[in-house]
């Protein structure tokens, strides 16, 4: 196992479970830190974090640009994309993992042209605010970065192998949900009405870091100096409860995890000042 230092991080390069070599784990100090606070008070710190309430403005950006895309499709494009609402199969059908060894269904974006693909990003960009908007694009081009790679053995990358499906009918009243993702990205849109939920979502970014342009691109990097100042901030006590181990484990919970309640371990949220 190889180590590099980042930026004051620990940046781990190992084979993951998949066996995709290059997959880069970032983590301060190079250990895995999990935090735990009472789990019905953080799930529902999670829940009202993720529900907000959208001006109804933009709930029609959303479904008007929903409307647009069916426009543009074809009859088989459409059969493609369209799903039921409570399709449980499809709502689990997300993963960090990339094409060739995860089956993705919908809309793969390497079999659109530019105005389908255009129609696509902008139900994403309608839906998500400037930022989170420009983390999704970062992603789908970082992607594109290990395109390179591709075609070696059965795991594929690029932006041409990212998803975009539709769970009901685009509506103002009734509910609804778009799903986009691929390698390190997976977001879940319901709308109902005027109310937008972004769950659940999954971000995380390979290379963390590349060139565009002139453009130097860091993904996540407010989130990992956030993360690292936290972990600094504690005590030598609280420190040592908080950090679990000096490995990097799999996702705790992914899709089709729904229900499933972990163990409470780590740093209590009622301990911190």
């Amino acid at each position: 196992m190889r180590r590099r230092r980042f930026s004051g991080f620990g940046m781990k390069v190992r084979r993951n479970p998949a066996g995709c070599r290059g997959e880069r784990i970032m983590n301060f100090s190079t250990i895995a830190v999990r935090f735990c606070s009472c789990l019905l008070a953080g799930l529902a710190a999670a829940t009202a974090s993720g529900m907000q309430a959208a001006s109804a403005d933009r709930s029609e950006q959303v479904v008007a640009a929903a409307e647009t895309l069916l426009k543009v499709l074809s009859a088989e494009q459409l059969t493609a994309v369209q799903f039921r609402f409570n399709d449980d199969e499809q709502r689990v059908r997300w993963s960090n993992l990339p094409s060739g060894i995860f089956a993705r269904r919908g809309l793969r974006m390497g079999d659109l042209n530019a105005q389908q693909r255009q129609a696509v990003f902008d139900v994403v960009r309608a839906t998500l605010s400037p930022a989170g908007y420009q983390a999704v694009l970062d992603n789908v081009a970082a992607d594109e970065q290990l395109k390179s790679g591709a075609g070696r053995g059965r795991v594929i990358f690029g932006s041409d192998e990212f998803y975009f499906s539709l769970l009901g009918q685009p509506s103002r009243t009734e509910a609804w949900m778009w799903q986009f993702g691929g390698h390190h990205l997976a977001v879940n849109a319901t709308v109902i009405g005027p109310r937008i939920t972004l769950g659940p979502t999954l971000t995380g970014g390979q290379p963390m870091r590349y060139k565009a342009g002139e453009r130097q691109v860091s993904q996540m990097s407010e989130e990992i100096a956030l993360a690292a100042a936290f972990v600094q901030s504690l005590t030598a006590e609280q420190r040592g409860r908080a950090v679990l181990g000096g490995r990097f484990g799999d996702m705790l919970l992914g899709p089709g995890k729904d229900g499933v309640v972990p163990r409470p371990e780590g740093l209590r949220g009622a301990d911190l000042s």
